[in-house]
C-alpha cells in the first residue's frame, strides 16, 4: 500500500528486518500499536527498487495519462467531412486547374452554401472566379 508517495509494505519489511537497529521506544511502539514482530530468520527478503525503476515507472503513468488525456479530447472534437459527388468533383477539380486553389475554390463555395428546411446544405449554382 502507498500513502503519501512511502510504500507502507516495504517500510513495515525493512522495520522488522532491521528490528535490533530500533530504539527500545521504537520497538515498544511497532510491536504494541502495529502488532509487529521482528521477522525470524530467514522469514523476510528485504525488497527493494531502485530509483531508476520508480522513475520509469511514473514516466510509464504520465505517459499513460497523457493518452487518455488525447483520446478524450479527440473524442470531443467534432469532425466535418464534406463528400462531393463524381461530376461535382471533376468540375472543381477543372475549375481549380484554371488558377484557383482548391481552398480558394472551397471557400467560395461554402459562401455560396445554404441550409434548406430539411436541414440539408445545398450550394446554388454559381461560376467561381
Amino acid at each position: 500500500m502507498i500513502v503519501q508517495g512511502e510504500d507502507l509494505g516495504a517500510r513495515t519489511i525493512a522495520q522488522r528486518l532491521g528490528w535490533e537497529k530500533l530504539t527500545p521506544v521504537q520497538q515498544w511502539m511497532l510491536d504494541s500499536v502495529l502488532g509487529l514482530e521482528p521477522a525470524a530468520e530467514g522469514e523476510l527478503q528485504p525488497v527493494r527498487k531502485t530509483q531508476a525503476r520508480e522513475q520509469r515507472r511514473q514516466d510509464a503513468l504520465t505517459r499513460h495519462a497523457g493518452w487518455l488525456a488525447q483520446q478524450r479530447d479527440e473524442q470531443d472534437e467534432l469532425r466535418a467531412e464534406l463528400w462531393l459527388a463524381a461530376d461535382v468533383s471533376r468540375r472543381l477539380r477543372a475549375i481549380a486547374a484554371r488558377g484557383l486553389s482548391p481552398e480558394q475554390v472551397l471557400a467560395q463555395l461554402a459562401e455560396h452554401a445554404r441550409i434548406n428546411d430539411r436541414g440539408m446544405m445545398t450550394v446554388e449554382p454559381f461560376l467561381p472566379g
